[in-house]
């Protein structure tokens, strides 16, 4: 069975954040289900964003990580070491949160 795209929506119903800035930013998404590993593919638009970075190749790509309450994990992150560089909530049927923090300005 071939997985279905679907677009994500608008800040009426994503909370997209990028350097502290609400965006209003759309991209289609694909998500690949394997037993082992979980692929994400993203199609995005010509608004800000760190996948817009990291195609343009000021970025690398970042590594993914399933958590139970991302607020307990990225709270001391962001306190302690680095800054928060993209947050966004879904409030829509596909409800979730990711988050990317700036890890680069320590390297």
């Amino acid at each position: 069975m071939e997985p279905e795209w679907f677009l994500k929506e608008g800040h009426d119903q994503s909370q997209v954040f990028y350097k502290g800035v609400l965006l209003d930013t759309q991209s289609k998404l694909v998500f690949i289900v394997t037993p082992s590993t979980q692929i994400e593919l993203m199609e995005v638009n010509v608004e800000l964003s760190t996948m817009r970075d990291y195609l343009e190749g000021s970025r690398d790509p970042p590594p993914s990580f399933f958590v139970d309450k991302i607020a307990t994990c990225l709270e001391p992150l962001v306190k302690r070491v680095y800054s928060l560089l993209q947050s966004v909530e879904f409030t829509y049927v596909k409800k979730g949160c990711h988050s990317y923090l700036d890890t680069g300005a320590l390297l």
